[in-house]
């Protein structure tokens, strides 16, 4: 939500993550439409068509495409068509930011190539760091360069320091971001 007033530039979220999301809840938003109501419409699917499924988040101009509301859904949607949705929202705004959560598959592979950038956040712990590193494997796997990657630390305690520096000089992929382990901030 921040990205918005930061670039003076549109900025549209499009919710992938499965089973389901919790943007909307986050943001406080009743979206009428989701992902579902897109791919469910290709044949009408243009800029004009996508700007209506949005939900714009009044506080920060964030517009939102809400996730699939159903576990079930996702079963509806194919790979396909979310690409051609990311297609039509790229054409509409000049930063999209695609929330694939926590889980993926190989069907989230084409989606991960057309990013400039992917973020990775994970908490500093021992199971977090070594799926991190987990998740970088599979990303390099699939042709998608480490340079594109940017891991993100969430609840960052100093602490946390020298597990980091040890997950840096394994991976040689240096952390870009800690956010602190304070609730008021944070929020």
């Amino acid at each position: 939500a921040h990205l918005v007033p930061l670039t003076q530039k549109r900025v549209i979220l499009i919710h992938l993550a499965r089973p389901m999301g919790h943007v909307s809840l986050l943001l406080d938003l009743r979206s009428r439409f989701s992902v579902r109501d897109a791919t469910g419409n290709l044949e009408r699917l243009d800029s004009h068509f996508f700007n209506a499924l949005l939900t714009l988040h009044e506080k920060s101009g964030l517009e939102v495409l809400s996730g699939a509301s159903d576990p079930d859904e996702w079963e509806e949607i194919l790979p396909t068509s979310l690409l051609r949705v990311v297609n039509v929202a790229q054409s509409c705004c000049s930063h999209l930011v695609m929330d694939l959560g926590s889980t993926y598959s190989i069907h989230s592979r084409p989606l991960l190539r057309m990013a400039r950038m992917v973020m990775l956040v994970a908490e500093a712990d021992v199971p977090a760091l070594w799926t991190l590193e987990k998740h970088l494997t599979k990303m390099s796997s699939w042709g998608i360069d480490s340079d594109q990657c940017r891991v993100v630390i969430n609840r960052y305690h100093r602490s946390d320091e020298e597990a980091i520096k040890a997950f840096e000089k394994r991976t040689k992929q240096p952390v870009f971001a800690r956010l602190p382990n304070d609730f008021r901030q944070v929020s």
